[in-house]
């Protein structure tokens, strides 16, 4: 009985560890404008997001690229997303 009460505990827990999408791309994109906002070169030219991509597009074809923060997890962890971190700018970003 006890074996079967920790099993659904443990697998309870694990079942809602993870963020559905929806409120990764939410928190995804906060991260993206927030990135933006501390950027006047990037804010002045804004033209769009890809949360699909972790990229912000702005100027003449200018990208700046997100990606997940590294980070190491044990075989079948299920957890939220580690956050996006700036990856690389195709133009001066200061």
């Amino acid at each position: 009985m006890k074996k079967m009460i920790m099993l659904l505990i443990l697998s309870t827990t694990i079942l809602f560890a993870a963020l559905p999408p929806r409120y990764q791309n939410a928190k995804d994109k906060s991260t993206m404008m927030a990135f933006v906002k501390k950027h006047p070169v990037i804010e002045s030219s804004f033209s769009h997001i890809s949360v699909v991509n972790q990229t912000v597009y702005f100027g003449e074809g200018c990208e700046v690229v997100f990606q997940r923060k590294v980070s190491f997890h044990l075989p079948g962890w299920v957890g939220p997303a580690e956050p996006l971190i700036f990856k690389d700018s195709t133009c001066p970003i200061e």
